[in-house]
């Protein structure tokens, strides 16, 4: 018979099978599929042209299972297995072939030197490798049984120690190569959802099996895993006395020496809560806390990484940053900037304290394992050297992830984060927008997983009328009542500076203006006197009596005007006068205009108008809508 031959009768039995690669035994296609369904006689002629061998995919696909007794080539008697359907390998090892009626794993018994080919694993079938039958198959299939349960434990015993198996432990089941994966992902799978939430488990195996090579598909994953999880659903509650046997449990333990820092299970009362005992601490008021995660994200060359040397000065000095107190603090940022950037950097700005630097620490992109290993390894060297803030600069350079949108590998990545805010450190990660800006937060690049699992989002950008402004617009959403929604900052005199939100900007210069109008009234004026004195060409809306009457009433309780003691009668009405205060009244009416936006003490002279009479108050036509400028604005001329 020729391997055609072979090969036709086997699809007749109901097997399926795949081609393997003579060199290597391992899967010459992705064979995935034919563990769901068989292939056709023109698929498996086609291997067989390219000189490829043929295996069995052993478990419910093709109904059957194998024992590899391998002993003989190590020089040991055969354990003396059973079956009516036994083939030889080239080394005299023996295949013995069962009925696969229940589930039941692979496994490799490296101490008896015996492999059991189970649920979604394969075997070399004859003519291959010289193999060859012992007992014909079409004449006794029909005869096979099931393997025993004893003997599944006898090729487990491997595992066990007094009855009940070893931690598993992660490391183990990462970088499994095609052929293992879905083996392997179903058995840690097994093991962490039976210690692990559903969403925090399906989160953890979509970083496992982002290790592999390559990663199981999509669909392939999800069934692995809805096996695992119904799987351990239906085992009876783990006892002392009746432990889960089937489901080892799983040290998180990336090494052996490790200590288990992957869980903590300690619940309390909910009454017993109270305010103070997890209280933030900031090192950036507002923006930078201790246990918390924030997520810095900017389009390239916008200026994010000026503004963190900035933060490094504030860090090393306790001096603020952006009108926001920063506490003097130890510091490690891992860069992909390299290390000649980061010391002209330094020199330029004297960063001379407790800073630590880690420059571009790997060539290549980390696996989950060794990102999880990273992060333990910066904790270690964080709590040795008593760090208080993490930077990573940027986030997409250093963690595993390869999909940014796929929300899972994005939960994997950001948990061990868990091991840096649990030893309340405040962490920072610096990130890219995406090319389509989004709005409330959604202005990262990637999945949304990124920052609903923060807990600040700072969106920072040029000012979208104008885009070659040195100011920048810091855009905040956060789970603290003491982050700023917006502020406007812009680097001053070697200084970040807060220029105030959009709303302050507006909310002064709409006062400054009427402080000028009443300038013109020594006596006092009404609000429908200022309404109608009200510059609407510059101002737009803004000038009705309503909305003047909410000015004056803001500036009353800020102490820049007053109200008369006399009254104006308009009809059988009588109206407040509104005066300014005595100090302002001493001040000429030049002195009047003072810059609310930076420390430049340029002023507006009332009598003698520049050419925009605005242009000294700096970021005043940005808070303006552009359909609201005057013409001759608009025109990009000047009055």
């Amino acid at each position: 018979m020729n391997p055609l031959d072979f090969a036709k009768g086997y699809l007749s039995f109901g097997w399926s099978l795949i081609p393997i690669l003579p060199e290597t035994k391992q899967p010459a296609v992705k064979w995935a599929e034919f563990q769901e369904r068989k292939p056709t006689v023109e698929e498996v002629e086609t291997w067989l042209k390219e000189g490829w061998y043929l295996a069995v995919v052993t478990g419910d696909i093709s109904g059957i299972l194998i024992i590899d007794d391998d002993r003989i080539k190590h020089k040991l008697p055969e354990w003396g297995f059973e079956s009516p359907v036994i083939a030889k390998t080239s080394s005299g090892g023996k295949h013995y072939y069962y009925k696969y009626d229940r589930e039941i794993h692979s496994h490799s018994n490296t101490k008896l030197f015996i492999d059991l080919k189970a649920w979604h694993s394969y075997c070399l079938v004859p003519p291959f490798k010289d193999r060859e039958w012992l007992s014909r198959p079409s004449e006794n299939l029909s005869k096979l049984t099931p393997l025993s349960d004893e003997n599944v434990r006898l090729i487990n015993s491997d595992m066990a120690k007094e009855g009940v198996r070893e931690p598993l432990r992660m490391a183990d089941f990462m970088d499994i190569e095609e052929g293992a994966r879905t083996e392997s992902l179903h058995r840690i799978a097994c093991s962490i959802f039976s210690k692990t939430e559903k969403d925090d488990g399906l989160r953890i195996l979509a970083g496992v099996n982002q290790t592999y090579n390559p990663p199981l598909e999509e669909k392939e994953f999800n069934y692995q895993v809805s096996r695992a999880y119904q799987f351990v659903e239906k085992q009876p509650t783990i006892t002392t006395d009746n432990p889960l046997r089937d489901v080892p449990r799983l040290s998180l333990d990336i090494e052996a020496k490790t200590p288990d820092r992957g869980t903590k299970f300690d619940p309390v009362f909910l009454s017993s809560v109270n305010e103070t005992e997890e209280n933030v601490e900031w090192v950036w008021d507002g923006y930078l806390g201790t246990g918390c995660l924030t997520l810095f994200s900017a389009l390239w060359k916008a200026g994010k990484t000026t503004l963190l040397s900035h933060l490094l000065k504030s860090f090393q000095e306790g001096t603020p940053l952006a009108g926001k107190e920063v506490k003097k603090s130890k510091c490690l940022i891992i860069s992909e900037e390299n290390k000649a950037i980061w010391a002209e950097r330094r020199d330029e700005l004297d960063l001379t304290g407790d800073i630590w630097l880690l420059s571009r620490p790997f060539s290549q992109r980390l696996k989950y394992n060794q990102w999880v290993s990273l992060i333990q390894q910066i904790a270690d060297f964080c709590q040795e050297n008593k760090i208080d803030v993490v930077i990573f600069d940027t986030i997409s350079g250093f963690w595993s992830v390869t999909n940014e949108n796929d929300a899972s590998e994005v939960g994997s990545a950001l948990l061990p984060f868990n091991l840096l805010l649990n030893l309340k450190m405040a962490v920072l990660l610096v990130h890219h927008f995406r090319k389509a800006l989004g709005d409330e937060g959604t202005a990262a690049r990637g999945s949304s997983a990124l920052g609903s699992a923060v807990d600040i989002l700072m969106d920072f950008s040029r000012l979208p009328d104008d885009p070659e402004s040195p100011k920048r617009i810091i855009k905040s959403f956060s789970r603290f009542k003491e982050t700023p929604p917006k502020i406007v900052v812009e680097l001053v005199n070697d200084e970040y500076v807060s220029l105030g939100t959009f709303e302050d900007v507006r909310r002064a210069i709409k006062f400054d203006h009427v402080l000028k109008i009443l300038a013109n009234f020594p006596e006092g004026a009404t609000s429908k006197q200022i309404s109608e004195e009200w510059d609407t060409e510059i101002f737009g809306k803004g000038g009705s009596e309503k909305s003047i009457r909410r000015y004056l009433k803001k500036m009353i309780n800020e102490g820049q005007i007053v109200l008369s003691n006399e009254k104006s009668t308009i009809g059988k009405t009588e109206a407040n006068i509104y005066q300014i205060t005595m100090d302002k009244l001493d001040t000429t009416p030049k002195e009047l205009s003072v810059d609310i936006l930076s420390n430049d003490k340029s002023v507006i002279s009332p009598t003698e108008e520049p050419e925009d009479p605005y242009k000294n108050i700096p970021g005043y036509w940005d808070t303006i809508p552009k359909d609201q400028w005057p013409d001759w604005k608009k025109e990009g001329g000047e009055k």
